[in-house]
């Protein structure tokens, strides 16, 4: 709601945050608290849901924010954090949005605590003293494994949600290289020379310089080929300090 009824912050941190009362409602795992707390549906007061949901005074927004939300969150699901943040960047107000893989409403692994603090201290550092942020928190590189059979569908996916998640994309090319255009890349996978892959794919984890990646496939048994690229990636992975691998299937 400080970000946008207030100017009088220099920054704010939303963390799991209600939004719109309306999209929270039917969305969340617990019903019964909004209404308790509002004492209607929206259905039979959507004054009340408008006047106490901060995107109703969205286009009065001036207060940069950071959204931090965990994709797995059932009590504030995760809709909240992108109407917020797409209210605020149709505003031009500097906005980042960060989706935690796998959290529900709050982190429960140590390296999720330590992003979030990081990402807050170096958010306010910024916005508060005018510090760099150089060290900030690195982005997520997203890899979409092409095939000739959802080539377009598969990959197409993963961009929008790289784009929409502030994460790097690549697309997993049939010579096992990644490839930052879908239009540089085979549209059939075949690891033919595995040293080689495993050195092509090491020396762009460099090049990117992040500590998580996320593998999107469509199921194994339909593309033995990803186990191949997935143990590639897991070897590369192993020359890079602190990079975690996710493997995500694609129906």
């Amino acid at each position: 709601f400080t970000t946008t009824y207030s100017n009088r912050f220099a920054a704010v941190s939303v963390g799991a945050g209600i939004s719109n009362w309306m999209t929270y409602y039917v969305n969340t795992d617990i019903h019964p608290f909004t209404i308790n707390y509002l004492q209607a549906t929206p259905w039979d007061d959507p004054e009340i849901y408008a006047k106490t949901s901060p995107m109703t005074y969205i286009k009065q927004a001036n207060t940069p924010t950071l959204i931090q939300h965990g994709e797995k969150d059932a009590r504030v699901p995760l809709p909240n954090a992108y109407e917020l943040h797409q209210g605020l960047l149709d505003q031009e107000v500097e906005s980042k949005l960060v989706v935690y893989p796998g959290m529900g409403h709050g982190p429960t692994k140590p390296k999720q605590v330590l992003h979030i603090m990081t990402d807050n201290w170096h958010w306010f550092n910024r916005h508060i003293f005018g510090e760099d942020t150089a060290t900030q928190a690195k982005k997520p590189l997203y890899i979409a494994v092409a095939s000739s059979k959802n080539v377009s569908s598969l990959v197409g996916d993963v961009y929008h949600q790289a784009e929409r998640d502030d994460a790097h994309f690549v697309v997993v090319g049939a010579d096992g290289a990644l490839y930052s255009t879908l239009d540089d890349a085979a549209t059939n996978i075949s690891i033919k020379d595995v040293a080689a892959t495993i050195d092509t794919m090491t020396n762009a984890l460099g090049d990117f310089s992040t500590e998580q990646m996320i593998l999107f496939s469509e199921k194994i048994d339909e593309n033995r080929t990803v186990l191949a690229v997935l143990g590639c990636l897991q070897v590369a992975a192993s020359h890079h300090d602190d990079v975690m691998i996710e493997h995500r299937i694609q129906e």
